[in-house]
């Protein structure tokens, strides 16, 4: 895993589970539902895709829609549009 992401220009530690959790929060960020993000991820129960997944499903939500003018929760913001409103913190693990 080291020597792939080096390979590919990916500087610091990088797992197996930096994989699952940037694969359910790139799901997330597509509106894939959460049990689509427990298949994908091979988790017994929905608690972890729904814990790696919470920022991204913040800024589709329903707050998210009164506040910044999204439609639908499903249309939701793209992590480029909350980081330019500084909405997107710094991942905090469960």
């Amino acid at each position: 895993m080291q020597a792939r992401s080096k390979a590919a220009g990916i500087h610091g530690r990088v797992s197996g589970h930096s994989l699952r959790v940037g694969s359910t929060q790139s799901l997330a960020e597509r509106n894939a539902s959460l049990v689509a993000m427990q298949l994908a991820g091979r988790w017994s129960s929905p608690s972890m895709p729904a814990c790696y997944a919470r920022e991204q499903e913040a800024v589709r939500g329903p707050v998210a829609c009164l506040r910044y003018g999204v439609k639908s929760p499903g249309e939701g913001l793209t992590r480029e549009k909350s980081s330019k409103m500084g909405l997107h913190p710094h991942f905090s693990p469960c």
